[in-house]
């Protein structure tokens, strides 16, 4: 076997072998690792220099999130780090990271890979920060009381039926409100998604713990992009696609949370019906030394009726007084060992009965842990075919749509294809700066608030 090269960043083990092959990523990974390649390769090249690594970190500190690796302050120690996870991954030692190589960074991150949008990604963050601030802000009012009434008519296109009581124990206000107070993050991690996947699955586990459906939750996220485009003045197609994706990520973060909690589940299903085993093989030990003490007991008892027949004819045959009272003891006293043994036969029958009801009852509670345990594990299988299912779709559909792009584009001259380039840009700086004009007027707005009540419609600190 190769000796491996080993590092460990960002709680991830990364793990290159010397002799390298190509990483199988699916077309829509590659082209969104593509996507980041290209923004470190800054002469084109079709390599990444440590320098031009150094230099993408500096000017955008949101890649140190998506690659996993720490950001780059200018500190001695912290280009040491850098410096040595780009050795670990230039494993043909020129100094240069290929596409192979660089793909090594997402080797251990397809989760985060699964999130990590494509191309056009500044173009969808800049439409984001715009209707976050005209219809999320600018409209709070009018979008709570539209996201109500987008989510009753997505219960009827979905043919849900949410009992009044669901409703106002599990769903009403609260979701609601937690999805609206969670959007500002939402739109925040939408090019690096990292740090709101745990957040996300943590509250899919929450809800699913609270006893959540999971079509009801999917309904109020499919609801939202509905309720934002009832109070837009103009709706265009980019704005649907840009906050469908969003939503239908975040629930889908939501729902591997869900997933989760249900294996846990039952996990702890088969633990308990193996501690019912248990219990059963214990009683039936309890009910079987229970039968050796009745049957040591029956024997004591015939032991002493024969000791008391004995003494009895004793008493009888003895020709003086002295020998019939010593044999008149002799009888009492096996009278009174009969007694006790009568009483200890009693007491042994008394505690096979008991085993016997325990040993019963510890059965019957393994079957029904074994019947709930085996129901969990079809829930989960079904969970896990149609997660697989809904992927499948999706990488089919986008793989298509990066097949007719990557037609588009070569049919495209270099002069249009530069002006596409000079565009993207030009997105990217709005999309930035909008994004940090809302954040820090955010700041602002929360150190004049500061002190008051957290959101605490279902107790999560969104």
């Amino acid at each position: 076997m190769s000796e491996e090269v080993s590092m460990n960043f960002d709680s991830l083990s990364i793990k290159v072998p010397d002799t390298r092959s190509k990483p199988k990523w699916n077309a829509k990974d590659e082209s969104k690792i593509r996507r980041v390649f290209d923004q470190c390769d800054e002469d084109n090249s079709g390599t990444v220099s440590l320098a031009e690594l150094f230099a993408g970190l500096a000017k955008d500190k949101a890649l140190s999130r998506t690659l996993g690796i720490p950001a780059d302050d200018g500190s001695d120690e912290s280009k040491a780090e850098i410096e040595a996870i780009f050795q670990g991954l230039d494993t043909d030692g020129n100094a240069e990271l290929d596409f192979e190589e660089f793909g090594y960074f997402f080797a251990e991150r397809v989760e985060v890979l699964r999130y990590l949008p494509a191309e056009g990604a500044d173009e969808t963050q800049l439409i984001l920060e715009n209707e976050f601030e005209d219809l999320v802000r600018g409209k709070a009012a009018e979008l709570k009381s539209a996201f109500q009434a987008a989510i009753d008519a997505q219960y009827e296109t979905a043919k849900l039926e949410v009992s009044t009581e669901a409703r106002e124990s599990l769903y009403e206000p609260s979701l609601p409100d937690d999805i609206l107070a969670s959007i500002s993050k939402l739109v925040d991690a939408y090019a690096t998604p990292k740090d709101m996947i745990p957040e996300m699955k943590k509250y899919g586990a929450f809800l699913a713990r609270a006893g959540c459906e999971l079509n009801a939750v999917k309904a109020h996220y499919d609801a939202f992009p509905k309720a934002l485009e009832s109070v837009a003045a103009e709706w265009t197609v980019a704005s649907d696609a840009a906050w469908t994706t969003l939503m239908s990520q975040a629930f889908d973060m939501a729902k591997a949370g869900f997933e989760e909690f249900a294996v846990a589940e039952q996990e702890a299903k088969q633990e308990e019906a193996a501690a019912e085993a248990a219990n059963a093989e214990k009683a039936a030990e309890e009910a079987k030394q229970a039968e050796e003490a009745k049957k040591t007991a029956e024997a004591e008892r015939k032991k002493a009726e024969e000791e008391a027949k004995a003494a009895e004819k004793a008493a009888k045959a003895a020709k003086d007084d002295e020998e019939k009272a010593a044999a008149e003891a002799a009888a009492k006293a096996a009278e009174e060992a009969k007694a006790a043994a009568e009483e200890a036969k009693a007491k042994a029958e008394a505690e096979k009965a008991e085993a016997e009801a325990a040993k019963k009852a510890a059965e019957a509670a393994k079957k029904a842990a074994d019947e709930e345990a085996k129901k969990k594990a079809a829930e989960i299988e079904a969970a896990n075919a149609a997660r697989a299912k809904e992927d499948e779709e999706r990488n089919i559909a986008r793989e298509k749509a990066a097949k007719a792009k990557a037609a588009e584009d070569a049919k495209k001259s270099d002069e249009e294809k530069e002006a596409e380039k000079v565009k993207a840009a030009e997105s990217k700086i709005a999309a930035d700066a909008a994004k940090a004009a809302r954040q820090k007027r955010e700041a602002e707005e929360a150190k004049k608030a500061e002190g008051g009540p957290m959101c605490g419609c279902l107790g999560l600190p969104f």
